[in-house]
Parts: structure tokens; sequence; C-alpha cells
């Protein structure tokens, strides 16, 4: 029994001169490890990550189109993101993630412009490579307007000489009548020439009757002067009413 606590003791004498050397051999035996930045670092921009469109500035309204590049050669995969307003240390929302596909001058992705309000954004392409980089491409200042302004009244435009209303035909005007015109049918004087056989030629006026001679002979008109005077007062009245009605009947054709 003594034997056994003597064995103890000395065992354990043995391990604590043992124990020192045991624990520096297990710390350099021990492996270093060194954690990776959980920041990624932004490489410089290049041709293989590019923002074609929308263009910067350019207003927006329902569903956009993303156009661009994405082919770097150690890209892990590529995301699409919008953010309101300018300063780029806000909240970027996301609109296409985790895409692995390559794109060279294609779609990237749409933009549902509907679903945010009306507004001052900008996107941004972000290339993460296998190396933990990432590349970024933007288009700033973009205007999303969905809300179409009220239109305003359309006001006629004034009209023209193509355009005026068509007047109507002139209303003919009155033809007012001359008054008829009575004509007075006047015998000319005739002179009559009485030969008598006791005495000498008498020359005789029939306008007033009044005999010529010396002696105061009464002198009478013939029957066959009265009549050819009258003949002739008739033949003048139907051409003067032949001039009156050629004289209407043109002025009114003229007046059409």
């Amino acid at each position: 029994m003594v034997g056994s606590i003597v064995a103890l003791g000395m065992a354990l004498t043995l391990l604590a001169s043992l124990l020192p050397g045991i624990y520096s051999q297990a710390r350099a035996l021990t492996p270093t490890l060194t954690l990776l930045p959980t920041t990624p670092t932004v490489a410089t921009p290049d041709s293989s990550v590019t923002l074609s469109a929308p263009e910067t500035g350019q207003t927006l309204f329902g569903m956009v189109r993303i156009v661009g590049t994405a082919n770097n050669a150690q890209m892990l995969m590529y995301r699409l993101e919008f953010l309101p307003g300018a300063d780029p240390q806000g909240k970027w929302q996301v609109i296409a993630s985790q895409v692995t596909q390559q794109v060279t001058n294609g779609t990237l992705g749409q933009w549902d412009t509907t679903k945010v309000a009306d507004g001052t954004y900008q996107i941004r392409l972000r290339v993460t490579l296998r190396n933990n980089t990432v590349i970024d491409a933007y288009a700033r200042g973009l205007q999303v307007s969905n809300q179409q302004p009220t239109p305003l009244p359309t006001v006629p435009p004034p009209p023209t000489a193509t355009n005026l209303p068509t007047l109507g035909p002139s209303p003919t005007a009155l033809i007012q009548q001359p008054p008829t015109a009575t004509i007075a049918v006047i015998a000319p004087s005739t002179t009559v020439l009485i030969v008598s056989p006791t005495s000498a030629p008498l020359i005789t006026d029939s306008g007033n009757g009044a005999a010529a001679d010396s002696s105061g002979q009464s002198v009478s008109l013939s029957l066959g002067a009265i009549q050819s005077a009258l003949c002739s007062g008739g033949l003048l009245a139907l051409i003067a009413f032949a001039l009156g009605g050629a004289y209407i009947f043109v002025r009114e054709r003229l007046q059409r």
C-alpha cells in the first residue's frame, strides 16, 4: 500500500515536469485563422461592366428595360439595384439579384416603376468577382413619372380662308318696275295746199286750223290728212311700246 502511494507521487511529479513542454508544443501546432473582410473591395469600372439604358437623366414610366454588359471573366454573379434620391449612401433596393449568366450589351433585367413613387432615382449594376471584388456601374438622375398631367382643354384654331362658313346665295334684288309711260300721240302739223280755180294758191297750217288767205276763208282738214296723221301716230306708239318692252326685258336679264 505504501509502495503504491510512493509510485503515484512519483508519477505526478514527472507529469508536472512534462506539462509546460507539452503545452508549448501544442500552442506551436495550433493554426492561426485569418478572417476575411466582410466589406468587398470595389474595383475601378471597366468595359466588362456597363449600363447603356436607361441613360442618366432620362424620364421613365411603366416597365423599364435595363440594358448593359456584365461579362467579366472572373464574374461570380451580378445584381441590379435602385435607390431613391441622389445619395449613394442610402439603402439600395433589389431589382434582380444573384444572376450568374454573363450578358454582353443585352437585357440585364426589368424595373417596374409603377411600384414606386414619382421622383428622382438611380440604378446600380454590381458585378461580384470570385475574389470578392465588386465592379459597379451607375445610371443617375433618372426621373420616374407615371402620373400623367391633366390635359389642358384644346382651343379651336381661328377660322381660316379654307374653313369659313359657306354663305348662301345672295338675295335677288327687287326690280322696281318703271311707271307706265303715257304715250301721247301728237299729230304732226300738216300743211295742206288748197287749190281753187278762181283764186290764187293758199298755204294753210292744219295745226291751228286758221285760214291763211287774205279773204278769211275757212279752211278745214281733209279726211285723208286726218287718217294719215292717226296712222302715223299709232305707228309711233307701237314703236315706243316695243322699245319700252325691250328695255325692261334686257334690264331683267342683266340683273340676273
